[in-house]
């Protein structure tokens, strides 16, 4: 009597799972936001399509040879051609970041990677500016093949960087980045 019973319960949980996997498949193909800008086609495990969108730019950091240094992305306007977004102080927005070694003169590299609310394709910014702050100043650094040079002189710098996209993406995201030139 035991071995039947258990056959039944067995048998209703299986069969209770696979409906709520399928429901739950349809409610994710039919729950797209037409709003939102960059759509990739997934493949869902029922070989149907699903369209899953971004919510957020990627995440931009430099590459320093050996490191990769992140950044704070704290702000942002995404999926539209009108963004009017204003900096903040890095200051601000990354002091509990780790700050990253680099050496005076160095050349560091902008490079774009996927976060999990950013599925689209991994384009660079179309425009980088950045604006970097020391203790002393604050200035416009000129940015050439999205390359920015450490400065020569040794010390702490936030960096504030603005990006936009505007040619297949369409965006724009201030990033911080904090070094320590030595």
């Amino acid at each position: 009597m035991k071995k039947i019973i258990i056959f039944i319960l067995a048998g209703v949980l299986l069969i209770g799972c696979t409906a709520e996997d399928e429901e739950s498949t349809d409610k994710q193909t039919t729950t797209t936001n037409n709003s939102e800008q960059e759509t990739n086609r997934i493949p869902s495990k029922n070989k149907e399509v699903k369209e899953k969108t971004s919510t957020r730019p990627p995440d931009l950091s430099l590459d320093a040879g050996n490191i990769l240094i992140p950044s704070e992305n704290y702000s942002y306007c995404w999926d539209k051609s009108d963004c009017s977004i204003k900096p903040k102080d890095p200051k601000e927005t990354i002091s509990l970041q780790k700050i990253f070694p680099v050496q005076s003169g160095q050349r560091l590299q902008f490079v774009t990677s996927a976060t999990e609310n950013y599925v689209g394709a991994l384009v660079p910014p179309d425009t980088i500016e950045v604006t970097q702050i020391s203790n002393k100043d604050e200035k416009k650094v000129s940015i050439s093949n999205n390359e920015y040079i450490a400065p020569e002189e040794k010390g702490r710098y936030y960096l504030n960087v603005y990006a936009k996209w505007n040619k297949e993406i369409q965006g724009e995201a201030y990033y911080a980045f904090s070094i320590s030139v030595r």
